[in-house]
């Protein structure tokens, strides 16, 4: 009777003792397999060449894509894919499954590009970006630019997006095509100008078209963003007055010449962009305008400023008159 009850003891200590290892092991399985592979929200990591699986694994709960870094190092030293780990940039999820994530890391699938486009660069200039950094062909980018129906629903009144792709950092998959790169960039800009037009004095007066057109030329006058909204308030004065813009970079972008000292002969060329000859703003954006120069144009400077000259440090002077005008150009173009 005792060895009946011993064994049934024994028996009944064993049988917990395995179903809390089941348990542990159901446990520890779940979390490393059966987690959303794909169901959270999207997270950019970069991985460093030579960035050790620990290191990784830190970087991975940081995002939240993983919720213990020790299913991971366990799982990469199970599967012997510590040394395997691939370096680049990739696009996981929050709440990953350690194993999928080993298996991205690993064979490299969902590895991403990232993309950056300076502030100011042109359509030309992003489309040759894209090119080096082997997205897709310069052609691929600039048919993608003409999206009709993006520039139906941003109101663009041009052929192409020209302004109308935001200036940022993008993560790009592989095998992303030029009409999803474009509607990412797009829909950036929509953002970036919807919260920045938030009690614009001039949204209403001005249409988006208007807006981005003097947000490029800002871009491209200033150098300091304090004087951004300053500039912003010549280019609504002169206009309001119906006086010719006058502006060096729109001349620069009809000829192709950003960043070169223009010519008399320049100054004479027929272009609608030649804004010397003709009065308005040119008949699209001269550049892709970043955040502080959207802002400029949407939140001018209130002044009775109609010139200002650059004073070749990176700041300009600004006058109320021409006579002030000439004096300041003989001043700091000419050290008269």
């Amino acid at each position: 009777m005792k060895e009946a009850k011993k064994a049934d003891r024994i028996f009944a200590i064993g049988f917990l003792s395995g179903m809390v290892v089941l348990y542990l092991i159901l446990r520890v399985m779940g979390a490393f397999y059966l987690t959303s592979e794909e169901g959270g929200n999207p997270r950019y990591i970069h991985v460093a060449k030579g960035a050790s699986a620990r290191e990784i694994a830190n970087r991975l709960v940081e995002n939240g894509i993983l919720r213990n870094r020790w299913y991971f190092l366990v799982g990469v030293k199970l599967m012997r894919t510590d040394k395997n780990l691939k370096y680049g940039d990739y696009e996981l999820f929050t709440g990953m499954a350690p194993i999928v994530a080993i298996r991205k890391l690993t064979s490299g699938q969902g590895s991403v590009h990232r993309l950056t486009v300076p502030e100011g660069f042109t359509q030309e200039q992003i489309a040759d970006r894209v090119q080096h950094d082997g997205l897709m062909s310069k052609q691929e980018f600039l048919a993608g630019s003409q999206n009709e129906e993006l520039r139906t629903r941003l109101g663009v009144q041009s052929d192409t997006l020209e302004g109308f792709l935001f200036p940022d950092t993008y993560y790009v998959a592989a095998e992303e095509t030029a009409d999803g790169l474009v509607r990412m960039m797009a829909h950036r800009f929509e953002e970036v100008s919807r919260r920045e037009s938030i009690a614009s004095p001039v949204y209403g007066e001005y249409n988006l078209f208007d807006i981005v057109r003097i947000a490029s030329i800002i871009e491209k006058e200033a150098f300091l963003d304090s004087e951004k909204p300053r500039i912003a308030g010549v280019i609504y004065n002169r206009l309001r007055k119906n006086m010719r813009l006058a502006c060096d970079v729109t001349v620069q972008y009809g000829l192709d010449k950003f960043g070169q000292p223009l010519t008399y002969a320049d100054l004479a060329f027929d272009s609608p962009y030649n804004s010397y000859m003709y009065q308005g703003l040119p008949p699209g954006p001269i550049c892709s305008p970043g955040r502080a120069s959207l802002r400029a144009a949407l939140h001018p400077e209130t002044t009775n400023y109609l010139y200002f000259v650059s004073k070749n440090d990176g700041t300009h002077h600004f006058s109320e008159t021409f006579a002030e005008h000439n004096r300041a150009v003989k001043l700091y173009q000419f050290n008269q």
